[in-house]
């Protein structure tokens, strides 16, 4: 696992970081919020959670992970559901629907453009 700005530590928002910006109303607020979500996550160490660029450590060996390996799959969970918890805060309770039962970030985008195309708001969160 090599060192990158991607692997660098990551940071979560506290307190009053929430009102930054509005909560994502649906298409209404849809392309200004896409924009601040960015500049959030990329500010938070976050943006490579969503854009693919920070990805799921693999152990060398999958039946025998050594205790760092272990240790580094496990702040990669904890640092996904951070994000997913920087995004899911960003969005009203009436808009929330659409996320289903995910609560990991990677499958976000296509989540969104999924419903979003269902109504006619083609936007995604990565690109």
């Amino acid at each position: 696992m090599s060192a990158t700005r991607d692997n660098l530590p990551y940071s979560v928002s506290t307190g009053s970081a929430y009102a930054a910006f509005d909560k994502l109303q649906g298409a209404k607020n849809y392309m200004s919020w896409k924009k601040n979500m960015r500049t959030i996550l990329l500010s938070l160490c976050q943006w490579g959670l969503i854009s693919g660029t920070v990805t799921t450590p693999t152990p060398a060996d999958s039946n025998s992970p050594t205790d760092e390996e272990t240790s580094t799959i496990e702040a990669f969970e904890v640092r996904s559901i951070s994000a997913f918890m920087e995004i899911s805060f960003r969005i009203a309770d009436s808009t929330k629907s659409v996320l289903g039962n995910i609560e990991v970030p990677k499958p976000l985008g296509s989540c969104w453009r999924n419903a979003l195309v269902q109504r006619n708001m083609a936007c995604t969160l990565s690109s």
